[in-house]
């Protein structure tokens, strides 16, 4: 009777089970499986519990005492996380751990190194059982603590990823890694929106930024046409009373018709022209583009059309000799560019 058979597949088992229970827990978008190759891949976040982390570049030791001189860094809320990718052999787990490999944006050659021998002790101490949920639950809530990175993680400039060119380049990498994990939380998470006080997830909201309001996509699409048809003659600011903080343009654009953004557009736009003295539109009908006025000799010159016009009268330019359009006229036709 051959022994091994029966082992093999309590093994195969054991291994079909632990897949299904990770699916459950990080979903597919974080955890992925190939059944046929019985290998896989999880990018799990790295739990922060609130608080934030510096992350830097240092360019060299500045002494025998280790301080380092850091010329780029940023605080973040979230970083990329560490990547397992993992094999099941045919005995895991009764004889053998799976074989695996680590990756990660911030992290160094013998870091990975440590981290990998410590997979390799917490196999060692749970020989026999299911490991990929114990290392995955290492890498997200104890890795830093492990390598000392708790209140800050500070990188030696020769081991940013050649990925990247410059380590500028490299703290945008993080920085935006940082936005998108921020966005898809909000995008998950559930609020109550501030005007008609339905529940509604992130992703049917809008948030302000600078403020934190929140308000349903349906309110906000109604409240900013409103806004925009009444002539806003200022950016649309947050409805919570006595808050200023103003509505991103492309918040803005999201809801409301292409015509709509282009009549607000344009009214922005305006306003901002009455407040240049030495600013006007164009005088011709057919252009209307703004141009730049000579302040000394009254005149301008469509950088579009190319006409040459009096900025006093809008007529073209006739150099010394005085407008033949009456003061009023004058006022009138002003008011109106």
């Amino acid at each position: 009777m051959n022994l091994q058979k029966p082992k093999m597949e309590m093994d195969l088992t054991e291994q079909k089970d632990e897949v299904m229970v990770l699916y459950e827990i990080y979903r597919n978008k974080l955890f992925e499986f190939d059944e046929k190759h019985s290998k896989g891949q999880i990018s799990n976040a790295i739990e922060l519990n609130g608080s934030v982390i510096k992350i830097g570049v240092s360019k060299r030791t500045i002494n025998d005492n280790h301080e380092r001189e850091i010329h780029l860094s940023k605080d973040l809320d979230h970083i990329p996380p560490i990547s397992l990718a993992f094999e099941f052999p045919d005995n895991y787990p009764s004889l053998s751990m799976p074989k695996f490999s680590l990756s990660c944006l911030w992290l160094n050659s013998k870091q990975i190194l440590l981290l990998e021998e410590n997979l390799e002790s917490l196999w060692n101490e749970n020989k026999g059982s299911v490991i990929l949920f114990n290392w995955i639950t290492f890498l997200q809530n104890e890795v830093l603590e492990f390598l000392d990175f708790e209140k800050e993680i500070i990188i030696e400039e020769k081991d940013v990823s050649s990925l990247f060119n410059t380590p500028l380049k490299f703290i945008q990498e993080l920085e935006s890694y940082d936005v998108s994990r921020k966005e898809g939380i909000f995008h998950e998470s559930l609020f109550t929106c501030n005007i008609c006080f339905q529940d509604k997830f992130g992703k049917e909201c809008v948030q302000f930024k600078g403020c934190d309001h929140v308000y349903c996509n349906i309110c906000m699409s109604s409240y900013f046409e409103t806004k925009i048809q009444e002539g806003s003659e200022s950016g649309i600011v947050c409805p919570t009373h006595e808050c200023s903080v103003e509505a991103l343009p492309t918040q803005i654009k999201e809801l409301v018709s292409e015509k709509l953004y282009s009549d607000y557009e344009n009214g922005l736009i305006e306003m901002s022209l009455r407040g240049m003295i030495d600013v006007i539109r164009c005088p011709m009908r057919h252009c209307r583009v703004p141009t730049i006025i000579d302040l000394k000799s009254n005149s301008g010159e469509c950088p579009s059309c190319r006409f040459v016009f009096c900025s006093n009268c809008l007529c073209t330019f006739h150099g010394l000799n005085p407008c033949k359009v009456p003061r009023e006229k004058q006022r009138e036709l002003m008011d109106k560019c």
